[in-house]
């Protein structure tokens, strides 16, 4: 019955509770426990209740971790607003001023100690929260609607549809830019899909910070961005390019970074039209 198909929104695992929240187009929030040997036990539903003005259907969520106490669920809903949920009782605690006018493209931590997430928007903004005071904190005005956005000690990628940048996520100051590589005859060819950020210490040569970038020819691009904060024209370095070879992958949607505990290199997990 297509009355009542539901599709699923997002998806977010939370450690710290064994639990896993599954955002749909109902307007709901389904709460589940995970049990030993993968099974998966329903607890409850979450509805926004008189929260907001009417159902709306919550498009992204994210766990914030708290330190000391347990952490929050914060969730985008279809509005463009942003909300805080209170787990406990299957309801929203508290919602934000509406700072996007248009469809949110991500919603990212800052860092697990400093209950700062960023929001970004195809209406050309990103903004920074505040959630343990339950504040708007900064606002960016991008040249371009970001598609995704990547934080990582300090520094926030952006990734537009032609061109990148890192900025400082203190001062919100411009780091450097990163330019798509490589030329095609179709222009959607061109087009980045999406970008993570990722720092380490190296032994020769300290703390680093790189940014991978992938494209719609399903294109890695990494970037040496702490050599853009010491040369003079803050130009960033390419330092490697790779892409995927298999033909039944299509064309690159989006892809995440899986660390490691023992290797400074994660894995990258992506996603094709094929």
């Amino acid at each position: 019955n297509v009355d009542t198909l539901v599709v699923v929104h997002d998806v977010e695992y939370v450690p710290e509770l064994s639990q896993i929240f599954v955002a749909s187009s109902n307007t709901s929030i389904s709460r589940w426990e995970v049990k030993k040997g993968n099974t998966y036990k329903w607890i409850t539903n979450m509805y926004p209740g008189d929260a907001v003005e009417k159902a709306v259907p919550m498009a992204t969520l994210l766990w914030v971790p708290s330190h000391g106490r347990q952490g929050e669920l914060t969730s985008v809903g279809t509005d463009h607003r942003l909300y805080i949920w209170d787990v406990d009782k299957g309801m929203i605690s508290h919602s934000f001023e509406r700072a996007h006018r248009e469809h949110v493209s991500s919603l990212v931590s800052f860092s697990s100690l400093s209950r700062t997430v960023a929001t970004s928007s195809f209406d050309h903004t990103v903004v920074v929260w505040d959630i343990e005071n339950r504040v708007k904190k900064d606002k960016l005005q991008m040249p371009y609607p970001p598609k995704k956005i990547s934080y990582s000690d300090e520094r926030l990628l952006t990734v537009g549809p032609k061109v990148s940048n890192v900025w400082d996520a203190t001062s919100m100051a411009q780091i450097c830019t990163l330019n798509v590589i490589g030329e095609s005859e179709e222009e959607e060819d061109n087009v980045l899909v999406g970008g993570a950020l990722l720092t380490f210490v190296d032994s020769g040569e300290g703390h680093q910070t790189r940014a991978i970038v992938g494209d719609y020819q399903n294109n890695f691009h990494v970037w040496n961005v702490t050599v853009a904060e010491s040369a003079a024209d803050a130009r960033p370095e390419l330092l490697q390019t790779f892409s995927i070879k298999d033909a039944g992958f299509g064309h690159l949607k989006d892809f995440v970074l899986v660390e490691h505990k023992k290797y400074v290199w994660p894995d990258i997990y992506a996603m094709g039209s094929g």
